[in-house]
């Protein structure tokens, strides 16, 4: 039987009276720690900051930032209210809420950089927020860890300030995670407002949020904590406002989106290709850089050899993690299986955190595991905070082991192997930055911030009032610029007509991959003319004049250059 005053778990039930007394928990976790932990703290909140608000111009701004940058200055400039937001690889629309989001931003500025740094500025809470649960629930030797691993791990920097919607998933899922800890261990029912607004959140960015509803089913089915109507109904209408307008699309569309996406998860994207990539190498590896080889492109493997002992550590880390999930485990199975009487609270807590943090783990690797849909790496960005606090909570473990005079060589051990892998994620970070820096790597397959900026002012600086044609390699003319150049060059002129005038252009300005290979017939036609390169992009100048019959046939002009005078 469990115990008057405690929760079915075990766990001793804290009134809402004694929630309020004890007061803000930030000011109590502040105050109870130590003047060396505050001073950790600090520190690694200032770690984090420095890695995600440092180079923000050699941010990827590919298509689909370019697009949520277009819907957001629609909606400021022009009145043009979005019912739908980016549109996905797999063909349906996200909801609007990326573009709600970024619009009064563009008020203050239509720089994307500014926006880039709100969001990063965001990742930095998610690793405070980080720092806040593993203080509570695993103690400060445990937060330390978690907090220095979510700072430095590069999937938590290279998703935490970009202009996509999987860069919200951490902080939210983050959030949840506290909300049904403070749910399933302490009985606050009033997290239960904050657990379906997240969600519904979460999922309006990407997709991949919707799978948080299982980690909550789980908790619920496992640790049967008590409920409150009210503030879930609360939590489910405030986060159901933002699908207002999703919702006349989805009507409009007589539910296009929605067969689309059952389609797609149960019998696979037909664009896609066919091999079913799994889950379980990229989340062998996300405590570091997740194995994500489309960050550097052909040039990943090159790339890791340039840091000294990265790979070597890397996998160290991964096999680390293994155990880690192991052991957590078997703690949960060992306390379940002792009597009722024999439970500490103390163990009983530990194996609810554990079992929580396995559901948070588990949950995004078997369902893109089992779905017919595409994996990239960043589905996994769900597993935030889970996988930072397991590596914390082992760290604690093993400081007891320590304390206990038993194996006193294994947590020394682990503190310099946690000290070097720390630095050589933040050797990945910098070398990644100096790369593009240098224009010799690009980011996701298209050229950063910086440089596409300096082509639009090239261009722009180079057409001298007069109208011309920007035209991108090997494609017609007609078929218009990606949309990530034509958001720079509305931005930079007001206007993009100038730059894609198809009948009256004197200059053909061409943008291409300079690392990108060419036919023999096509380098001999580009060699004609002058040509300035920027990071890995490259401006061909074509006088409409000398254009060549091939040139002509393969941008597809059809009225061809102007008689010669």
């Amino acid at each position: 039987m469990v115990p008057m005053g405690t929760n079915s778990i075990g766990m001793r039930r804290e009134s809402q009276g004694q929630l309020e007394r004890r007061g803000s928990l930030l000011i109590q976790i502040w105050y109870s720690s130590s003047p060396l932990q505050k001073g950790c703290v600090v520190l690694g909140l200032l770690l984090a900051s420095l890695l995600r608000l440092r180079c923000l111009t050699l941010t990827a701004f590919g298509i689909d930032e370019g697009i949520a940058s277009i819907l957001a200055i629609q909606l400021n400039h022009y009145g043009m209210f979005p019912l739908v937001g980016v549109k996905t690889s797999l063909f349906f629309y996200n909801p609007p809420l990326l573009i709600f989001f970024l619009s009064p931003l563009y008020l203050i500025s239509t720089s994307p950089v500014l926006s880039m740094a709100v969001i990063a500025l965001l990742g930095v809470l998610t690793v405070g927020i980080i720092y806040v649960i593993a203080r509570r629930y695993c103690g400060e030797r445990a937060a330390g860890v978690a907090m220095l691993a979510a700072a430095v791990s590069p999937m938590a920097v290279l998703y935490s300030r970009g202009l996509w919607g999987h860069d919200f998933i951490p902080l939210l899922s983050t959030l949840l995670f506290f909300a049904v800890l403070r749910w399933i261990i302490d009985w606050n029912t009033r997290s239960l407002f904050w657990i379906p607004l997240l969600i519904l959140l979460a999922q309006q960015f990407h997709f991949s949020g919707a799978l948080l509803w299982i980690n909550v089913l789980l908790a619920l089915i496992l640790f049967r904590p008590p409920w409150r109507w009210k503030p879930l109904a609360l939590g489910f209408g405030l986060g159901l406002l933002p699908y207002v307008p999703y919702g006349i699309h989805l009507v409009k569309t007589r539910l296009e989106d929605l067969k689309i996406i059952l389609h797609v998860m149960f019998s696979g994207a037909d664009s896609l290709p066919q091999a079913k990539q799994y889950p379980f190498l990229p989340a062998f590896n996300f405590l570091s850089d997740g194995g994500h080889h489309d960050l550097m492109g052909e040039n990943y493997g090159a790339f890791l050899n340039m840091i000294p002992f990265y790979a070597l550590l890397r996998t160290a880390m991964g096999g680390i993690f293994v155990l880690l999930i192991l052991w957590a485990i078997w703690r949960c199975l060992r306390t379940i299986r002792l009597p009722e009487q024999g439970k500490s609270l103390a163990k009983t807590g530990e194996s609810t955190l554990l079992c929580l943090i396995l559901i948070w783990i588990g949950v995004p690797v078997l369902a893109f595991s089992l779905l017919r849909t595409a994996f990239v790496t960043p589905y996994l960005l769900p597993m935030f905070p889970a996988i930072f606090i397991l590596l914390g909570w082992g760290a604690k473990r093993l400081a007891n082991v320590d304390a206990q005079n038993r194996l006193r060589w294994l947590w020394g051990s682990a503190c310099i192997f946690l000290a070097l892998w720390s630095v050589s994620q933040i050797a990945y970070l910098h070398t990644g930055n100096a790369l593009l820096a240098r224009a010799t790597m690009q980011d996701r397959f298209f050229t950063c911030l910086r440089y596409q900026w300096q082509v639009v002012q090239f261009i722009n600086s180079k057409q001298g009032g007069k109208n011309c044609l920007v035209v991108q390699d090997m494609r017609k003319a007609s078929t218009g610029i990606d949309y990530n150049y034509f958001y720079l060059f509305w931005r930079i002129a007001g206007d993009v007509n100038p730059f894609r005038d198809l009948e009256n252009f004197d200059t053909l300005f061409l943008i291409r991959d300079a690392k990108a290979k060419l036919s023999a017939t096509y380098a001999e036609e580009l060699e004609r003319y002058p040509a300035r390169d920027f990071g890995t992009a490259r401006v061909y100048i074509m006088p409409r004049a000398r254009l060549t019959p091939y040139l002509t046939q393969l941008f597809d002009l059809t009225h061809g250059p102007p008689p010669q005078q």
